[in-house]
């Protein structure tokens, strides 16, 4: 359970077994759009809705929602489908108020990473960008990025560091650390084997950069999310 936030990047994928032929297996999923500025610029500020202000703020950044109460929030977003009118606004605010008091949650992006990819940037970066995730375990190579684009290796470069404030290289390691939480979410594979999966081909270059990206060890990060999901 998910709540992103406007000119945030996102892309939902199944674990590798639902593609099997064979799998038998179906998603379904329950999506809500809406304006920010749906209840115009005041509203938000009235007494009593100062969470709700608070959780739109962050949701700049993604915010997945963890513990048990996603289940009660699952189930009123599940009935939010069969409601209509003024039941389905009050029950709407119903599950704003529970998302932003509920207090286990995880921001899912830094703030580089949001503003890398705000609405004002060139849109020859979601070339750049699809390019990335498509070969996040795989050697993702500089020439061909600069290809996509037309440009030169050294052009490429430069464009991308003033279109991002930060080096292609740069990016490709936060984004193979992102897909490194995902992994660590589960007890499938060991800290070492999620390195070389992830695309890195040191652990210990994998271990300092996972510390430096998200303030915490691969292991320290397996243990806490373990811990916040029981």
């Amino acid at each position: 359970m998910v709540l992103i936030g406007p000119n945030l990047p996102h892309l939902w994928q199944n674990e590798a077994p639902y593609y099997e032929n064979t799998s038998g297996n179906h998603v379904s999923a329950i999506i809500i759009h809406f304006e920010p500025e749906l209840w115009g610029s005041r509203f938000l500020t009235l007494e009593g809705l100062k969470a709700i202000d608070d959780l739109l703020k962050k949701a700049k950044y993604g915010i997945r929602i963890d513990g048990p109460a996603r289940i009660e929030i699952g189930a009123k977003i599940e009935k939010l489908t069969h409601v209509q009118g003024f039941e389905k606004l009050m029950l709407f605010f119903e599950v704003l108020n529970d998302i932003a008091t509920n207090t286990e949650h995880q921001i899912l992006a830094t703030s580089g990473f949001v503003k890398s990819f705000n609405k004002g940037n060139d849109e020859r970066l979601d070339k750049v960008y699809e390019y990335v995730m498509e070969h996040l375990t795989e050697k993702i190579d500089l020439d061909e990025a600069a290809k996509l684009l037309n440009l030169s290796k050294s052009a490429f470069c430069r464009f991308f560091k003033k279109k991002t404030r930060k080096t292609f290289s740069q990016f490709v390691k936060e984004a193979r650390i992102g897909y490194a939480c995902k992994l660590l979410q589960s007890n499938d594979l060991s800290t070492s084997q999620i390195c070389y999966e992830c695309g890195f081909d040191s652990f210990t270059y994998f271990s300092r950069s996972f510390k430096t990206i998200t303030g915490k060890t691969p292991t320290l990060y397996r243990k806490q999310y373990n811990f916040n999901s029981d």
